[in-house]
């Protein structure tokens, strides 16, 4: 079973490491080469730069990311002899994929903070610890929204290949109509003042971590504030039940 595991989980980096280079220097450039080739001609001050970039290179890595995953499974569709005739289940097929997505996050997350404080640094930054709170907070929301996103992409996936033998191309605009509207909900969720009560009450991640408040400044109030224990086993009965639904439903299209 490990051999299995770690044999498709070579194969998805032999396909993919092109692309994990490019992700990883793109990160590199614009995080840290950046900042230090436009600080002259930047108006605001350096550490807004290199924090403006890394809040955007967050978002865009939380929405590709997992269309890279999607799109990798799209080019794998004309493989019958892997997607239906191999001795793996589907889902493991696709938990292998997403594991491996998840490794290319968390390395992209790593080399985000990496370059960051060495490019504050290079800026002559005083006191780097002060940006530890947003820089943590930034990393974790990316990771947790990929993780969240990829279920997701392979649902939208399953419904552009669904409508797409009925309508054609007119299934893009469906598929980025419903897209549209997920992130729509996903925005108002967060507004709801029944999500916030129910929610943002009880025990936080703060309270399961041996931190001592003053131990980083402003970190601890981060996590105290926003890592709640019930948003936390909320996102896990939400993501389980979404990886449920694209795999069981992604598999049915793929099979017709």
């Amino acid at each position: 079973m490990f051999a299995r595991f770690f044999g498709l989980l070579q194969r998805e980096w032999r396909r993919d490491t092109k692309e994990f280079y490019l992700l990883t220097l793109s990160t590199i450039l614009i995080i840290w080469f950046l900042p230090l080739l436009t600080r002259k001609v930047f108006i605001f001050s350096f550490y807004e730069l290199v924090l403006g970039l890394l809040v955007f290179t967050a978002m865009f890595y939380v929405f590709l990311i997992p269309f890279l995953f999607a799109n990798s499974i799209r080019k794998e569709t004309q493989q019958l002899d892997l997607w239906l005739h191999t001795e793996a289940p589907f889902w493991q097929l696709l938990f292998v994929k997403s594991i491996y997505y998840l490794l290319v996050t968390l390395v992209q997350v790593v080399l985000m903070v990496i370059s960051t404080f060495i490019c504050l640094a290079q800026l002559n930054v005083t006191s780097l610890t002060s940006f530890v709170p947003i820089i943590f907070f930034l990393s974790y929301k990316m990771f947790e929204s990929v993780i969240f996103n990829l279920p997701f992409f392979a649902l939208l996936l399953g419904i552009l290949l669904f409508f797409k033998r009925y309508i054609g191309r007119f299934s893009y605009l469906i598929t980025i109509i419903l897209f549209i509207l997920f992130m729509r909900f996903n925005v108002l969720l967060y507004e709801f003042t029944w999500y916030k009560n129910l929610m943002y009450t009880g025990d936080n991640l703060a309270s399961w971590i041996p931190m001592p408040s003053n131990f980083v400044d402003g970190l601890y109030d981060v996590i105290h504030e926003f890592l709640y224990v019930r948003e936390i086993y909320f996102g896990i009965i939400l993501f389980v039940l979404l990886l449920f639904i694209s795999t069981y439903s992604l598999e049915k299209v793929l099979k017709r």
